[in-house]
C-alpha cells in the first residue's frame, strides 16, 4: 500500500475489517399456488441456504457425444454438482423437422436426477417457422434460436391469436410441455429457466422488444401452469444489466438469474450481484444461473456475494477452468456438492397468510354464470389479494 502525500503530513492510518451482510431472504412464496409438495420442498431448501452456502451447478451439453460435463467435474474434484442444467432445444419442432438426433433424453437426465439430484432445464427454443438456411451468413436451422438466423416476428405472431404462427407458438410450447409432464410424472421439480437473455436481442424471442417478451414469457406460464397442469415447475428469469423493463413480475417469476461471461477469470462480478439485489432483493432468490468463468467463492462471499447456485457453461468454457481453482471451489465449505445435499424433499415451505382485520366483502356476478365474471373484492385496509375461480367441477 502506497500514499502520496499533497502539501501536508500524515499522523497515522487506521484498518478495519469490513464485514458484508448475507443477502435478505426473500418470502416462502412460489408463484405457482398449486405448486408440487416436491417443487414446495426444493424452493424451501434453497431458501434455508440462501446467504449460507452455493449449491454447484453444471451445464450439460445437449448435442455432445464426445464430452461429458458431469463426468469431467467427477474426475477432476472427485465430486458431483448438486445442480445440473440441461436443454429442451432439440426438442424444438423446428429441429425435429430435420431429423435431429436426440443424443440425451428427458429419461436420461430423470435417471441422473433420482431422489437427490437438482434439475434446471432451459430450452434454447428454435424459432417455430421462417428460418434462414445461407451459409455466407452462417445461417443454418440448428441456429434458428439466433435473431440473425430467422424472419419469425414473436411480436406479429402475438399479436393475432387467429394466426398461423401463434398456432406454432402453441404447438411449440405444448411439445415442450410433453416433455416437462415426465419430470412431474416422475416427480421431479425443475428449475424452469426458458426465453433466457432476452433484453440482449440475440435470441429471436428477445428481438421485438421487452413488451412482446413479457406477453410471450406470460403466454408460456399460462399455457404451461394452468393449461397443461405441469406444477413442478420453479420458474427463473434471466436478468440483463440495465434491462428493468423487460420483467413478467413477480407473479409469474420465483427466481432471478444472471449469466456472465466475464473476460477475467478473478473477476468478482460484483456489480451484477449489486443490481440484481438492489432491484430484485428481498423479494427474490438470485443464481448465477450461467458463467464462463468460475468465481472464487471463498472471495465473492467474503464481499457478501452469495449466488443460489452457479452452473459452468459447458465445454469449451469448463476445460478453460484451472483445474485447481475448479477442485478447491468443489471442496470449499461454502459449497454445497451433490454428496453433501441434505434429504432436500422433507424441508416444508412455511408460507404466510395475511388476513385483513375485518370482514372481507366479496360478490361475484352472474352467479351462476358462463363466460365473463365479476369479482369486486373490498377490504377494510389494504392487503395483498389473490382470486382464483374454479368452476362446479372444482377446476381452476
Amino acid at each position: 500500500m502506497a500514499f502520496q502525500l499533497m502539501n501536508g503530513a500524515l499522523d497515522y492510518v487506521r484498518l478495519e475489517p469490513v464485514s458484508y451482510e448475507p443477502p435478505a431472504r426473500p418470502p416462502a412464496q412460489l408463484s405457482d399456488s398449486q405448486a408440487t409438495a416436491s417443487a414446495q420442498a426444493l424452493f424451501a431448501f434453497l431458501l434455508s441456504e440462501y446467504g449460507r452456502h452455493i449449491l454447484a451447478g453444471q451445464q450439460q451439453n445437449p448435442y455432445r457425444r464426445d464430452f461429458d460435463a458431469i463426468n469431467y467435474v467427477r474426475n477432476v474434484t472427485g465430486k458431483e454438482p448438486a445442480l445440473v442444467s440441461f436443454d429442451l432445444i432439440d426438442y424444438s419442432p423446428s429441429r425435429e423437422a430435420h431429423g435431429v438426433v436426440h443424443y440425451q433424453t428427458p429419461e436420461d437426465w430423470i435417471a441422473w436426477a433420482g431422489r437427490d439430484g437438482i434439475v434446471s432445464l432451459m430450452w434454447h427454443w428454435n424459432a417455430p417457422t421462417d428460418l434462414i438456411e445461407d451459409p455466407s451468413q452462417d445461417c443454418y436451422w440448428w441456429y434458428g434460436f439466433y435473431t440473425r438466423c430467422t424472419t419469425f416476428d414473436v411480436a406479429a405472431a402475438l399479436a393475432d391469436t387467429s394466426s398461423e404462427r401463434y398456432r406454432l407458438l402453441l404447438r411449440d410450447i405444448d411439445v415442450i410441455a410433453a416433455q416437462l409432464q415426465k419430470f412431474q410424472q416422475a416427480d421431479i421439480p425443475v428449475l424452469w429457466r426458458p426465453l433466457h437473455e432476452a433484453a440482449g436481442g440475440w435470441f429471436w424471442w428477445g428481438a421485438k422488444g421487452p413488451e412482446p417478451f413479457k406477453q410471450l414469457w406470460r403466454l408460456l406460464y399460462e399455457r404451461l401452469v394452468h393449461h397443461h397442469g405441469l406444477h413442478n415447475l420453479i420458474w427463473v428469469y434471466t436478468h440483463e444489466p440495465g434491462a428493468a423493463e423487460w420483467y413478467p413480475g413477480d407473479a409469474y417469476v420465483d427466481i432471478v438469474g444472471r449469466d456472465v461471461y466475464a473476460d477475467d477469470p478473478d473477476a468478482l462480478m460484483r456489480s451484477d450481484w449489486n443490481e440484481l439485489q438492489t432491484l430484485f432483493g428481498e423479494r427474490k432468490l438470485v443464481a448465477l444461473t450461467e458463467t464462463g468463468t468460475l468465481p472464487d467463492v471463498e472471495v465473492i462471499t467474503d464481499y457478501g456475494i452469495w449466488w443460489s447456485w452457479f452452473s459452468i457453461w459447458t465445454d469449451p468454457f469448463l476445460r478453460d477452468v484451472d483445474p485447481d481453482r475448479l477442485t478447491r471451489v468443489y471442496h470449499s465449505e461454502r459449497v454445497l456438492t451433490r454428496d453433501e445435499l441434505p434429504d432436500w424433499r422433507s424441508y416444508v415451505l412455511h408460507t404466510t397468510t395475511v388476513q385483513p382485520a375485518g370482514e372481507l366483502a366479496l360478490a361475484v356476478y352472474p352467479n351462476p354464470g358462463a363466460g365473463r365474471l365479476h369479482v369486486e373484492v373490498r377490504l377494510p385496509a389494504a392487503a395483498p389479494v389473490v382470486v382464483e375461480v374454479f368452476n362446479l367441477l372444482g377446476q381452476r
